[in-house]
C-alpha cells in the first residue's frame, strides 16, 4: 500500500550556483547540450470520467545558458495547460541551466489511432510561445492505442515518437465517505482530530502499459491547511480543483499490478474554520503514464510531494548526477524523440540531435465527500475553545 499520510516537501538539490558561473570559454566545462537543440514534449490523456486539457506540443531550442550572453532563465510559459507538462519543458530548462528559444514555424502532426478504424491525422495550431495545439479537439484520444507524433521544423528537419495510452482503469469511490475520528493533543495542548484504526483505502489496478503514475489530492480545505490567505489565488488555479496547486502529490514508478492510496482526516480543533467547515470535498486525480515518459521527469516545485520507492529515487537521481557533471548525453538518452527522414525511416538513437517526449497518460478524476465518525463529543470540544 502507498503511504501518503504525511506530505513530504522534495527537496532536489544541485551543484549550480548562481553569481560564480564559469567563463564561456574555459574548457574544463563540457557544454550541456548544443547550441539550439531542439526541445520537443507532449502529453496525450484519455479518461472515462473527463478531459481536462485539448492535446498540446511544446517546440523550441534548448542552448546552454552559460554560453548565452544575458541569460535569462524561463520563469514561465502562458497557454501551457498541463501542470505535468509544464513541469517537464519549465524545470528541465532551469535546472539544467538552459536557455529557450521558442519556434512558431514547425509543422506539427498526430496520426492515430493508429491501425484502428477512426484513425486520422490531426494538424496541431500554434498558439504562442512554441505551443502547438489542438484546438478543435480532432484527436480521438482512446485508451489502449497508439499514437505518433511527427514534427517538420523550417530548416527541414524531421522528428517523431510513438507512444501508447494505458488501457482503462476503473477507480470506484462512493460519492460520500464516512471516516472515524479519535480525539487527540499536541504537546502544547491543543485538541486536534484524526482518523482512528485501520484507514481506509482507494485501491486499483495498473492499466497496461503504465511506466509511471501521478497521483494528486486537493481538498476544500486546502487554503487552511496551507495558510493560504483568501486573496492569493492558489497556483494553476484556472485549470480546475484537480489540477491546481495541490495538498499531496504522488509519484512512483509501477512495479505491482495492484494497489492503495489512503483516505484520511487530520485538523486542528482550536481554528475556528474546523468547526465552519464540519465536510471536507477530496478532488482526487490518478494519471497513469506510458513510457513515452522520459526518465528526466519533473516534479512541481513548492508542493508537498511525495517520491515513492527505490526505483523513482535512482531516476531522479540520474537527473541530478547529470546535472551535477554537466554530463552532455544525458538528456539526449533519456529523450524518447527520434530523428528521421521523409520516408519516415528512424535515424540510430546515436545521430539525435533533439531532446524531449511524448507520453500517453489515462486519468480518472474522482470527487466525493469525507464526512466525520468520531468518538468524542465535538461540541463539548469546541465550547473549551469559545467557539
Amino acid at each position: 500500500m502507498k503511504s501518503t499520510f504525511i506530505p513530504v516537501l522534495l527537496i532536489v538539490i544541485v551543484s549550480i550556483q548562481c553569481g560564480v558561473q564559469p567563463e564561456a570559454d574555459t574548457e574544463e566545462y563540457n557544454r550541456r547540450l548544443p547550441d539550439k537543440t531542439p526541445f520537443i514534449s507532449g502529453i496525450i490523456e484519455a479518461s472515462n470520467d473527463t478531459t481536462h486539457y485539448y492535446t498540446q506540443v511544446v517546440i523550441g531550442y534548448a542552448t546552454d545558458g552559460l554560453f548565452v550572453d544575458a541569460y535569462q532563465e524561463l520563469q514561465h510559459i502562458p497557454k501551457l495547460y498541463s501542470p505535468t507538462l509544464w513541469a517537464q519543458v519549465v524545470y528541465t530548462l532551469q535546472r539544467y541551466v538552459l536557455s529557450f528559444e521558442v519556434e512558431s514555424e514547425a509543422v506539427v502532426t498526430i496520426h492515430g489511432p493508429l491501425d484502428h478504424a477512426l484513425e486520422r491525422q490531426t494538424d496541431l495550431q500554434y498558439e504562442g510561445y512554441g505551443i502547438y495545439g489542438d484546438l478543435d479537439y480532432d484527436l480521438v484520444l482512446l485508451a489502449g492505442q497508439r499514437y505518433k507524433l511527427e514534427v517538420t521544423l523550417p530548416d527541414g528537419r524531421m522528428y517523431s515518437s510513438t507512444t501508447i495510452i494505458p488501457e482503462e482503469a476503473e477507480i470506484v469511490i462512493p460519492d460520500s465517505v464516512g471516516i472515524e475520528l479519535t480525539l487527540k493533543h499536541y504537546g502544547t495542548g491543543e485538541p486536534y482530530e484524526t482518523s482512528v484504526g485501520n484507514h481506509k483505502a482507494i485501491r486499483f489496478e495498473y492499466p497496461k502499459h503504465t511506466f509511471l503514475t501521478e497521483t494528486q489530492k486537493n481538498t476544500s480545505i486546502d487554503r487552511e491547511l496551507l495558510f493560504i490567505d483568501p486573496e492569493v489565488p492558489f497556483r494553476f488555479g484556472d485549470r480546475g480543483d484537480y489540477l491546481r496547486t495541490t495538498l499531496q502529490y504522488d509519484i512512483w514508478l509501477t512495479g505491482n499490478s495492484v494497489d492503495s492510496t489512503r483516505i484520511v482526516w487530520s485538523r486542528p480543533l482550536f481554528e475556528e474554520w474546523a468547526k465552519e467547515k464540519p465536510l471536507e470535498v477530496q478532488w482526487r486525480r490518478f494519471a497513469f503514464y506510458s513510457e513515452g515518459m522520459w526518465r528526466n521527469h519533473q516534479v512541481l516545485k513548492g508542493d508537498f510531494f511525495n517520491g515513492i520507492g527505490e526505483e523513482w529515487k535512482q531516476m531522479s537521481q540520474e537527473f541530478v548526477d547529470a546535472v551535477r557533471s554537466r554530463d552532455s548525453t544525458f538528456l539526449f538518452d533519456v529523450s524518447t524523440i527520434h530523428k528521421q527522414n521523409k520516408e519516415g525511416e528512424i535515424f540510430p538513437k546515436d545521430s539525435l540531435d533533439a531532446i524531449g517526449f511524448f507520453a500517453g497518460n489515462f486519468s480518472v478524476y474522482k470527487t466525493f465527500t469525507l464526512y466525520p465518525i468520531r468518538n468524542f463529543n465535538i461540541d463539548s470540544v469546541f465550547a473549551t475553545q469559545g467557539f
